[in-house]
């Protein structure tokens, strides 16, 4: 499995999304001049320098998509019209904090049973670190804590534990006041193999 970073709290949690992208049709990016290389259910972009740039990808088609012919092939499952192309300016574009409710992880291992929290909500965040991204995580949590005292930052290992590894949870309390870019750093770059982490953020009274 791998390692899972999240907020958990008693109040509901909000959803962001700062990544910079747009979905497009497959027409639409092709009037665009972005070059695309198929196969029957995916698009890749090409470029010249990277010769496979992650700044496109597209979603898997249901079977019942309108057939579509490209550079000459025909393709039954992939529709030219449906906007099923997510094209960023770059890479760093998709790199922007994320935070989502809901996830994927229901009904996956949990040996450790570290997902049976206290706090009824939960949301999953992604973002590559910056001080500018931790910096917009500092000040989610704080408008967070407006309605409630507490939230937890968690990082923990889904799966069994390897020969070695910490089964311990490590925890400590961190006022709002003191969370700064470099307790995120250190959040994100946490090694589970000793131990899961929990910080628990807490405004004054």
């Amino acid at each position: 499995m791998s390692s899972y970073i999240f907020l958990s709290s008693d109040k509901p949690l909000k959803e962001v999304d700062n990544c910079r992208y747009e979905m497009l049709s497959v027409e639409e990016a092709e009037a665009r001049g972005i070059q695309m290389w198929f196969s029957e259910y995916i698009a890749i972009p090409l470029d010249t320098k990277l010769h496979c740039s992650p700044e496109i990808a597209l979603n898997h088609c249901d079977s019942g998509s309108n057939s579509a012919s490209v550079k000459g092939k025909c393709y039954t499952s992939l529709s030219r019209t449906d906007k099923i192309v997510m094209y960023a300016p770059d890479e760093e574009a998709l790199n922007e904090l994320v935070i989502k409710t809901g996830s994927w992880l229901e009904g996956h291992e949990d040996p450790r049973g570290e997902l049976n929290l206290s706090q009824p909500y939960r949301a999953e965040i992604g973002f590559l670190f910056t001080d500018e991204r931790a910096r917009q995580l500092i000040e989610y949590i704080r408008e967070h804590l407006e309605g409630t005292p507490e939230i937890e930052l968690r990082h923990i290992w889904l799966g069994a534990a390897l020969p070695g590894d910490s089964t311990d949870i490590l925890t400590r309390r961190c006022n709002i006041s003191h969370l700064t870019p470099s307790v995120i750093r250190e959040y994100l770059h946490h090694d589970t193999r000793d131990g899961s982490l929990c910080i628990t953020v807490y405004k004054d009274d």
